[in-house]
């Protein structure tokens, strides 16, 4: 009379977990799955970033589309705080408010 545990919650296999340390490995992992990056959002923020360093924006790495228009965004922005004086340590203080 082996006892079965019940199958963790999000499970679809329908077959009991092997053991407590599996279920609580399984559950764990669901709580602290990372959610994915906004690839948008991370073009806007390495385009700031070469253009706060004074990078061309010939270096933009995308050729269409919203990926593209994001990371033109981010190196005007950045170009404009290199013009008023900012430098990288003082941009990532602001792209850590975006």
């Amino acid at each position: 009379s082996s006892k079965t545990l019940p199958t963790p919650t999000g499970c679809d296999s329908g077959k009991p977990a092997p053991s407590t340390a599996g279920v609580i490995r399984h559950c764990w992992g669901l709580i602290m799955k990372r959610p994915k990056r906004d690839m948008n959002q991370r073009a806007f923020e390495k385009g700031y970033q070469m253009g706060l360093s004074g990078r061309s924006s010939e270096l933009c790495p995308h050729n269409l589309g919203q990926q593209q228009f994001n990371w033109m965004q981010g190196w005007r922005e950045g170009r404009a705080d290199q013009w008023d004086g900012l430098n990288s340590a003082t941009g990532c203080h602001k792209l850590s408010g975006f």
